[in-house]
């Protein structure tokens, strides 16, 4: 587990968050905007799109599983990857 532990932090940045005030159906998902917003991320990618209607909280555009694999070449639009 410590070696996991490692290999995450060695790719990773930690930000210092602010509340950015938005309303989201789950209020428990505003910390990873938050998050998103401070760190600079191009993205957040989630599994439930329901959690985040809109799809854009300044720079951070919210993309299903789906969308990030077909816009990183992971798979293409019919669905093959």
């Amino acid at each position: 587990m410590e070696d996991t532990i490692g290999q995450i932090e060695s790719c990773c940045r930690f930000v210092e968050a602010e509340a950015c005030g938005i309303d989201l159906p789950d209020p428990d998902d505003v910390r990873y905007v938050d998050a998103a917003i401070a760190g600079g991320a191009d993205a957040i990618i989630t599994g439930n799109l329901r959690h985040f209607p809109e799809r854009r909280h300044g720079q951070v555009q919210v993309l299903s599983v789906r969308e990030f694999a077909v816009i990183s070449g992971l798979a293409d639009d019919a669905g093959e990857a």
